[in-house]
């Protein structure tokens, strides 16, 4: 299967692992198509000065790989919505997914309100997109942080101090929050969005109270 967009995308990475053929079938993860193929040429990859992420296959250099990002039980379990029928293979800078359906099609998670949405038919379409405009991953931010503070390290992207989903949130100001626990956060954050009556005024702890408290 050619990749044509996607090796536009690639062509000025930093890689995470080392190509590796993949199996069929790790655990419980099937790979879908497109993903075997691409695993098969790269494992993970940063683009965009560490906007993008892109997860290598196996957990490494402190990046959660494919196979354990996506174990129900790591961060999926925290929302009401069955994710366990998509794959999670890639990340904007603020820690937003990219995956893939049954249907081999790409969704774009919000993980603050546990939404899924399409927005490719396959994965080369979604990198002809992302190539034709970096800020949809926040290339922008992430040139901004490094600036002010150096790269952002291997397992971490950049949250907004106030969740994007409140009110009073307008994406100022940002902390490196570890992966897992930015998923856990969100996760529950998704939750009480989802159960709270309407009109009620939700009250949410600060991601930097959250990581303070799962250290």
């Amino acid at each position: 299967m050619m990749f044509h967009s996607l090796n536009e995308l690639l062509s000025t990475t930093e890689a995470i692992g080392c190509s590796q053929t993949m199996g069929r079938r790790v655990g419980c993860l099937s790979i879908p198509t497109p993903l075997r193929s691409f695993y098969s040429l790269h494992d993970g990859a940063f683009v965009f000065n560490r906007a993008l992420l892109i997860r290598p296959y196996k957990s490494v250099r402190g990046v959660r790989g494919l196979v354990e990002w996506n174990d129900p039980s790591l961060w999926k379990c925290e929302y009401e919505l069955n994710l366990e029928d998509y794959v999670f293979f890639a990340e904007d800078v603020v820690g937003f997914s990219y995956c893939l359906g049954l249907d081999h099609r790409v969704y774009f998670f919000d993980p603050e309100q546990g939404v899924v949405e399409l927005i490719a038919e396959s994965v080369d379409a979604w990198a002809e997109s992302i190539c034709g405009d970096s800020r949809e991953v926040g290339a922008s931010l992430a040139i901004s942080w490094i600036s002010d503070h150096g790269e952002i390290p291997y397992g971490y992207r950049l949250a907004p101090l106030v969740p994007f989903v409140m009110k009073e949130s307008e994406g100022i100001g940002n902390v490196l929050a570890p992966e897992l626990p930015l998923a856990r956060f969100r996760g529950s954050l998704a939750r009480s969005l989802s159960s709270a009556p309407d009109g009620e005024q939700l009250r949410v702890r600060s991601i930097t109270d959250f990581l303070r408290m799962h250290k």
